[in-house]
């Protein structure tokens, strides 16, 4: 309930900012592989891209401020890990832009390279779904879209990180009161 960012505070969402305080402690965790976890699905994509906006804001608060913090340090692949995550966004956008420029110039090859690499890079991500589902690879060129869709939703929620209520969860009137 204490929680801030640039000095402002902030409704945090507590599984992370949990996350975040047992790893800055360096208190042990351990993955559970047979963990399940249930979560209602939204009526709607408005209010999906409500919800993805809320958790991303919420992931770009906890990770610049365990950036700021400088406890992630003492762990080099999380310390990649988090600013991958951060550089993301920008660097996934420049492939439309570069693919959009070789169809218009004629410049097939390279166009060609980029889909390509497209599928072959989301196809990558995809291996443990596709381990469960083999048969599921023609979800691929909308799991490419989606990653470009998440960039952008990515880039608003950092831009819009002071941007206070939980949309989907919270009336904005509530911070008045919190």
């Amino acid at each position: 309930v204490h929680d801030s960012l640039w000095d402002k505070k902030v409704i945090c969402g507590e599984d992370k900012h949990l996350t975040y305080l047992v790893l800055s402690h360096e208190w042990k965790v351990a993955y559970q592989s047979t963990a399940q976890v249930y979560t209602t699905g939204v009526p709607d994509i408005k209010t999906f891209l409500k919800q993805q906006i809320r958790w991303t804001r919420n992931s770009w608060r906890a990770d610049l401020k365990a950036l700021k913090e400088g406890w992630v340090f003492k762990h080099t692949v999380f310390t990649l890990y988090l600013i991958d995550r951060a550089i993301q966004p920008f660097t996934l956008l420049l492939s439309p832009i570069y693919f959009v420029i070789s169809l218009i110039f004629g410049l097939w090859i390279p166009a060609g390279i980029i889909l390509i690499w497209w599928h072959v890079s989301r196809g990558i991500k995809m291996i443990p779904y596709l381990k469960k589902r083999p048969f599921d690879f023609t979800v691929l060129p909308a799991f490419i879209i989606f990653n470009f869709v998440t960039a952008y939703v990515r880039l608003y929620a950092l831009f819009t990180l002071n941007e206070q209520g939980w949309i989907t969860r919270w009336d904005k009137r509530r911070l008045a009161r919190f």
